[in-house]
């Protein structure tokens, strides 16, 4: 005997309330007969036209994706994993940041729905699994992995984010899967993406229709660069091999999908909710307070937070720092999935300096672009730079009607305002503990460096002064600044620290930013 309720519905034969006080799968067996209670949250519909389809709506955002709320092969599985949970923690967010962890083999293996692969190139792994677009929908993914009592080999963002939707709406929560064009990820959360063009002083027709041009520029390869600044060293074979970023299939993040869900303001509303932000695709470790914190999952994060002004530091109403207010309203992982549509493009380049008859290569960013507020952007003004504003992050879900689909652009949810994004780049700057290694590289408007400055022990950059450089370098027409932290006096940091201190896992850090004169 099967029912399947909401948590405040009645409870039926042959349990009672003692028994079934959260949601869960709760099962009696009485005289043989075994009696089984699907318990889920209490629904609560967005308030728009078509707020019920993000509840029990079964067509999906990916191609013709379909979520299959009826299949029994999903709601067993997940309800193995609500059973996971004791019940006192199967409150509504808790359940979804603990549904996210069991969807990835990264945190349970075989227990999980889905191993996640990304790079699909060797033939090992074409014939270890399917490609992650044969899967059609969320029944053909749960009965398979029924069936073989594993995870499956292969998904991406899409398959995580279609089979979360499924699961959520079964479980009463209202959600959407997001597609978002251009957004790429800041792994490092250092407050920005990186890319680097060979051809950056030049401003060639060639350009017109090729963005391939640009590239992604590996982490390890600007960290190696610093590295090897700071020493005063340079190593063969150094310069950058940027990852192409506009290949097929979405492993650098030119497509990537996620969810929102529809929450209750708080843990007594059934009629008031808001929109928040979830990503199960196992990317960058949580660091959320609670015990998912180092899981690859983020979220869920409320939506309205994005336009939170940071000039307004104190809560004028509860007198507290934006820091704690952002904790107060259970935000998970706001950095991250801000950073996701929010963070600057920065590019970088590579300049020739002689010192002590050696050369060094010196890397530095001579334009930073926020994609949503050029005024906010440092850049060398010509036809390529500006191309790139036209690939700002472009967020589109599908709404269904009578059968057909529109897409709704959702973009302007998730633009952060001016103020917040320089406070956020800048975070870092004002924890800096001296022994600053400061880097200047003065440019003109078409990009050519002028000269290169740099200082050691230095405790802040009070000593700079804009006039007296408009005087020296007449031309000058942006400062790109590099400052790295703790550095020694002698362009080499203690060898047990170059790598905490330049990868950023201390603090010490760097950061490089851009200003006009």
């Amino acid at each position: 005997m099967y029912n399947y309720i909401t948590i405040l519905n009645e409870i039926p034969f042959p349990f009672n309330k003692s028994e079934i006080n959260s949601i869960g799968r709760f099962i009696k067996n009485i005289n043989d007969i075994e009696y089984t209670c699907d318990v889920i949250f209490e629904r609560l519909a967005p308030n728009c036209e078509n707020g019920l389809d993000y509840l029990f709506g079964n067509f999906g955002n990916y191609q013709k994706w379909t979520y299959d709320l009826d299949c029994i092969d999903m709601r067993d599985i997940v309800m193995e994993w609500i059973n996971m949970l004791p019940n006192n923690e199967r409150n509504i967010k808790n359940v979804i940041r603990h549904i996210m962890y069991c969807i990835s083999y990264d945190n349970i293996g075989n227990n999980a729905l889905i191993v996640g692969k990304w790079d699909l190139n060797n033939e090992k792994d074409k014939n270890d699994g399917k490609n992650p677009t044969y899967w059609k929908n969320t029944k053909h993914m749960f009965s398979e992995r029924k069936i073989t009592g594993s995870a499956l080999k292969y998904g991406q963002c899409w398959c995580f984010a279609e089979c979360m939707t499924s699961i959520l709406r079964f479980l009463g929560i209202a959600s959407r899967t997001i597609c978002g064009r251009n957004t790429l990820i800041d792994e490092n959360l250092d407050g920005g993406i990186d890319f680097i063009n060979e051809l950056r002083k030049s401003d060639s027709s060639d350009f017109d229709d090729n963005f391939e041009m640009w590239g992604l520029i590996d982490r390890n390869q600007i960290n190696n660069s610093l590295n090897n600044l700071i020493k005063g060293v340079q190593e063969k074979n150094e310069p950058w091999d940027a990852k192409r970023i506009y290949q097929s299939g979405d492993s650098y993040w030119n497509i990537h999908y996620w969810n929102e869900v529809y929450i209750p303001l708080n843990n007594n509303s059934i009629n008031e909710g808001s929109w928040e932000v979830i990503d199960s695709t196992p990317i960058l470790k949580s660091n959320g307070n609670d015990k998912f914190n180092g899981i690859k999952i983020a979220g869920p994060c409320k939506l309205s937070s994005f336009k939170i002004n940071l000039k307004d530091k104190i809560d004028l109403k509860n007198k507290i720092d934006l820091k704690d207010k952002i904790k107060s309203i259970d935000n998970f992982d706001f950095d991250i999935l801000f950073a996701s549509v929010n963070s600057p493009y920065r590019l970088w380049a590579i300049e020739a300096y002689v010192k002590d008859d050696m050369i060094i290569n010196i890397p530095y960013v001579y334009s930073i672009l926020y994609l949503f507020n050029k005024s906010s952007s440092c850049y060398i003004d010509n036809k390529k730079i500006n191309q790139l504003f036209t690939l700002a992050p472009l967020i589109l879900t599908k709404k269904y009607i009578n059968n057909s689909f529109i897409f709704e652009n959702l973009t302007n949810n998730y633009i952060g305002d001016s103020i917040k994004l320089k406070k956020i780049y800048f975070a870092n700057i004002n924890k800096f503990i001296g022994n600053l290694y400061i880097q200047l590289v003065f440019i003109d408007k078409l990009g050519n460096v002028i000269d290169i400055e740099r200082y050691e022990n230095i405790i802040d950059l009070k000593f700079i002064n804009n006039e007296d450089i408009k005087i020296k370098y007449s031309t000058c027409y942006i400062i790109s600044y590099l400052i790295i932290e703790n550095f020694n006096g002698n362009f080499c940091l203690d060898s047990d620290n170059i790598s905490e201190n330049i990868n950023g896992n201390t603090n010490n850090k760097w950061i490089t930013f851009c200003e006009y004169l």
